[in-house]
């Protein structure tokens, strides 16, 4: 098993620590079954498995998004310590300024500045995304690729936060994802050899009653 060492740069009664990732609430609530009888959301395990996936960096505290009298974004936080008065930052409209905006999001361009950092085997980097899925929350983080086996502190983590979204992200919401990673050399090219096996065997399989990806193939990952 590998191990993934995380860092605090600040006292850890102030922080709520790097989690596992669950699934969320919406899939736990999901269909299993058609009406018909075909198989409905809940059994496709590739689409759950990557929320499952590494680790997330959740909200410590509560965050209140609304907006000031002239129109502009409003975000305020309780935050214990001065560490944290930097926690949310606004770029400068300079800044990224030809990033394109996702659809229905204000162009405002927002950091989370992570105060944990994360050290990973050598050979292995993280990928930092968006909660994998996660449609449902009022942000959206972009993401990057970090060689976090040789460079361990903590960044700021670019997202944009949706139109019209006035409340609170709630204490423990995820804000990113890290899914830590082996790097290698990969090389590409097309193989209809392989194309026969895949139809009449991998896909038929998956036809017959009982059968499922769950059973044939799914190999369970473990992340503690």
């Amino acid at each position: 098993m590998r191990l993934i060492k995380f860092i605090s740069f600040a006292e850890k009664k102030q922080l709520i620590h790097p989690s596992i990732s669950k699934i969320p609430q919406w899939w736990k609530d999901g269909e299993s079954e058609l009406p018909d009888g075909g198989p409905g959301m809940k059994t496709c395990i590739p689409f759950m498995e990557v929320m499952n996936s590494g680790y997330v960096v959740n909200s410590p505290f509560d965050i209140f998004i609304g907006k000031t009298e002239e129109g502009n974004v409003s975000i305020k936080w309780n935050g214990p310590g001065e560490r944290w008065s930097e926690f949310l930052q606004e770029r400068p409209k300079e800044l990224g300024f030809k990033i394109p905006r996702p659809a229905g999001h204000l162009p405002n361009h927002f950091v989370w500045s992570s105060l944990w950092g994360w050290k990973t085997p050598k050979g292995y980097s993280t990928l930092v995304t968006h909660p994998f899925n996660r449609f449902d929350l009022p942000f959206t983080t972009l993401s990057a690729i970090i060689d976090s086996d040789v460079f361990n502190g903590n960044g700021n983590i670019p997202f944009f936060i949706k139109e019209n979204f006035e409340g609170v992200i709630p204490e423990g919401t995820p804000l990113f994802q890290l899914f830590p990673y082996k790097r290698d050399k990969w090389k590409s090219w097309t193989d209809d050899s392989v194309r026969d096996n895949v139809q009449y065997n991998q896909l038929n399989e998956l036809r017959q009653p009982g059968m499922s990806y769950k059973k044939r193939f799914w190999k369970k990952k473990v992340y503690e």
